[in-house]
């Protein structure tokens, strides 16, 4: 039912292969004081974000990831005693649902959805650090002496970090590894991340592709399926053919399409079509240091490019908290 197109993978590789990122980018928490705590504020960040498509300031001109960071770290300057698993594992559950209700309101609208879900993950993952690595993530870390599987092992205790596919895993050690406070002595265990954009992205170029027309047409139309295994399954393939044909890293290959899905090729609207991104300044403009972007880099590629239905496609409709 859903496939992988080598060959497109390769032309998709070519395309992408000259692009280098920028050497800062807006994944980056900036956290200098304490390891410890900027390590704990990925841990936390990672476990909670997922479909935060409705999460935004547009006042403030953050969405999802950056919002999310944006509250965290300002609550751990001003109330640092919050985020200390020793604290936060014995934490009333709806008391913290409650300060993420206050955190991620614009205008008395909650912008956050299932804060409750949230608010759980949040003191699962303190507890799992309290119970087994002496309320410290940078112990839990040290455990895993750097090895993908033993990180795969260790974080799958927490229920956010429960995903078979690894994606929330693969996002954090990404992370961490960019702060400096991981160093990956296997990257070659490395599982693809893959989340919304990302599928989106493969199902738009080509990359990836389904058999199926009534399962086509619930896609463009945005309407639920019942499993969306298959599509992350197909992308993971699709984006390790990518890296490889373009010499690029699984993180390099991760970044790139997560932002052209997030600002180039979002559900709603596409640069290709519109001449414009969904997101100012354009996601992927910024973590590659383009300064002219009036085409998608896949413009010359992807099969969405000239065929309106391709382009109609949209990533699985489910609901989950993998991703």
């Amino acid at each position: 039912m859903v496939s992988v197109d080598v060959e497109r993978c390769k032309l998709v590789a070519g395309a992408v292969k000259k692009l280098r990122p920028a050497s800062v980018t807006p994944i980056e928490v900036q956290f200098p004081e304490s390891s410890e705590t900027e390590a704990l504020l990925y841990f936390y960040i990672t476990a909670i974000c997922h479909q935060t498509r409705k999460l935004a300031n547009k006042k403030e001109n953050l969405m999802g990831w950056e919002f999310l960071k944006n509250r965290f770290v300002n609550l751990a300057h001003t109330e640092p005693s919050f985020f200390t698993p020793s604290n936060l594992a014995h934490a009333n559950i709806k008391e913290v649902k409650a300060k993420l209700a206050k955190l991620f309101s614009v205008d008395g609208c909650l912008m956050l959805t299932r804060p409750l879900e949230r608010a759980r993950f949040l003191v699962d993952c303190a507890r799992v650090l309290d119970r087994n690595h002496g309320g410290s993530i940078l112990n839990l870390l040290n455990e895993s002496e750097g090895k993908t599987e033993s990180l795969y092992s260790l974080l799958s205790i927490c229920e956010a970090y429960k995903d078979p596919l690894r994606k929330k895993v693969g996002v954090l050690i990404r992370c961490l590894c960019k702060a400096k406070l991981l160093n990956l002595v296997d990257p070659e265990n490395f599982k693809p991340i893959v989340d919304y954009h990302i599928m989106r992205v493969m199902l738009r170029t080509g990359c990836v592709n389904v058999e199926n027309p009534q399962l086509l047409d619930k896609l463009r139309g945005f309407r639920k399926v019942s499993d969306d295994t298959e599509f992350r399954v197909a992308s993971q393939l699709a984006l390790k053919i990518i890296a490889k044909a373009s010499d690029k890293t699984l993180f390099e290959i991760d970044d790139l399409f997560w932002a052209l899905g997030r600002s180039c090729c979002f559900y709603k609207a596409t640069l290709c079509s519109q001449g414009n991104c969904a997101k100012t300044p354009c996601t992927f403009a910024v973590m590659f240091n383009l300064k002219r972007h009036k085409r998608c880099v896949l413009q010359k590629v992807c099969l969405a490019a000239t065929d309106e239905k391709r382009r109609m496609l949209k990533e699985p409709n489910v609901n989950t908290s993998n991703y």
